[in-house]
């Protein structure tokens, strides 16, 4: 059988200590956690993903380059960049990682993130050596006070910045003028994580040309396409083609890449659906708001923050589960989202059929 293996020789000690990224899977639910597009179809007749899969030869390696994906990024965005300016990923979990493997230096990298936000950013940052630091949000407002936090990035020196905008799970974005100061404030690189921003009709793509250490992050999966697992990443070339130098050869599968190109050619068919969820996430909102004892907050996400300020979220949590809606509980994630659940825009029927089990749960819990 061999030795036994002595991790604590042979593995560093913050490895042993993390705990993995992990979802709970369950059957048969209205499933509103993940932030996915419904489940209406993404094969049904005219979805771009099905001329795709007409299209393959899987016995040769993908492009390893993704030469035809760049270049149609670049068309179908409108975008006064060179191919050069684009990296794409093994969705936007691989760019992260790449990024924080590039800013590591040797265990002195630094991570600074305006925080709550999206959890990868912390775990992939600590699986590769930079030391942490976290910036609150206004308290129940989650507004970004910009001036605080330059003063932050001055004490602090960080080499890599991420900032989601619209923000999972506060589903509020940044105003361009204060990306700019983040930017001229800090030496190291700072990332906007535009996961969501086709529901805010707001993308600060364009601002790459004004900050060279500005990167753009976007990623199919919020629009429909979760599954081909394909990020974007724009900016300066001299930080793409040092992020190329660490990557993974062939890291993008011949499927996906097909995929993409479909998918940018279908922007007809992107934007009914996200048009669909827009429409749907204000009925939503509105619906919501007429509850007592709760705070809706505004979002320009394809989700919504929900505080139960006057009822234990765990309960509230428990009891859409034992009904068979499945959202996500995000109370225990930072101190202020206690108390806090989030929601996916789903479909009509999905979101017809929440409404209709939480306002029997809050009547429940009024009596």
């Amino acid at each position: 059988m061999g030795s036994e293996i002595n991790f604590g020789k042979f593995i560093s000690r913050k490895l042993l200590d993390l705990e993995p990224y992990s979802t709970k899977t369950y059957d048969h639910l209205i499933k509103l956690d993940a932030m996915e597009m419904p489940n209406d179809s993404m094969l049904i007749e005219g979805s771009p993903v099905l001329n795709a899969l007409s299209d393959l030869n899987l016995n040769r390696y993908p492009d390893p380059n993704f030469q035809a994906l760049r270049k149609k990024l670049l068309t179908a965005k409108n975008l006064d960049l060179s191919e050069s300016d684009v990296l794409v990923g093994n969705g936007s979990d691989e760019l992260i990682q790449l990024l924080c493997l590039l800013t590591a230096n040797d265990g002195q990298g630094k991570l600074l993130i305006p925080c709550p936000t999206f959890s990868v950013y912390k775990l992939l940052a600590q699986i590769h050596g930079l030391r942490c630091y976290q910036f609150n949000l206004e308290s129940k407002s989650f507004h970004l006070d910009t001036s605080k936090f330059i003063d932050e990035i001055l004490k602090v020196d960080p080499s890599l910045i991420f900032i989601a905008s619209p923000n999972n799970p506060t589903g509020n974005r940044l105003i361009g003028a204060d990306i700019g100061k983040v930017c001229e404030a800090c030496e190291g690189l700072v990332v906007l994580d535009e996961a969501y921003y086709k529901f805010s009709d707001k993308s600060y793509i364009d601002m790459i040309k004004d900050f060279n250490n500005l990167l753009i992050m976007q990623t199919m999966s919020k629009i429909g396409f979760a599954g081909i697992r394909l990020g974007m990443l724009f900016g300066n070339n001299k930080v793409i083609n040092l992020l190329n130098k660490i990557r993974l050869p062939f890291n993008v599968n011949t499927i996906s890449q097909l995929a993409g190109l479909e998918v940018l050619s279908g922007e007809q068919f992107v934007e009914k659906k996200i048009k669909s969820i827009k429409e749907e996430r204000a009925v939503l909102i509105g619906q919501l708001s007429e509850f007592e004892g709760i705070k809706v907050y505004p979002s320009e996400a394809n989700f919504i923050l929900i505080d139960f300020q006057n009822y234990n979220a765990e309960t509230i949590f428990s009891q859409l589960l034992e009904s068979g809606v499945l959202i996500k509980n995000v109370s225990n994630q930072h101190q202020l989202l206690n108390g806090c659940l989030r929601i996916t825009v789903g479909s009509k029927a999905e979101n017809r059929e929440f409404i209709r089990i939480i306002s029997r749960i809050i009547t429940k819990s009024q009596s």
